[in-house]
């Protein structure tokens, strides 16, 4: 399913398709065949809806769920121009960058304090190679 907002997650179908059948008065045992989910998550459904008089739109989360990203969008472009840019630019000795040099100058320019693990993961998010 599609919105403005871009597709829903199949967990959000699973909710929607689970609160239509609840708002059409199926039971729990029934919701839990047809949808494939636990009585324990159609009960939290049945208790969302009703705290939210019947509208369907509360199963749907508003929010990404998960840790906030360490580095904004702005910082990650100024990351990936920096390293596009060539370390001797920003202050090092060679142009060599190392996820352990990355992890230093991220340090050094936004006093964030990344693994150099964490660098390696970081880099093909911005369409680098770690």
């Amino acid at each position: 399913m599609s919105t403005k907002h871009g597709s829903l997650s199949p967990q959000a179908l699973k909710r929607l398709q689970g609160g239509e059948l609840i708002l059409n008065g199926y039971d729990n045992e029934d919701i839990v065949v047809i949808v494939g989910v636990s009585v324990r998550a159609v009960n939290k459904w049945r208790k969302k809806l009703k705290e939210h008089n019947d509208d369907l739109c509360c199963l749907v989360r508003k929010t990404g769920s998960g840790r906030t990203p360490i580095l904004n969008d702005e910082q990650k472009q100024q990351l990936k121009d920096s390293i596009v840019g060539g370390a001797v630019n920003v202050g090092y000795a060679d142009e060599r960058w190392t996820s352990k040099i990355v992890a230093d100058f991220i340090k050094k320019k936004f006093d964030v304090e990344l693994a150099p693990r964490s660098v390696r993961r970081l880099l093909p998010t911005l369409g680098l190679s770690p």
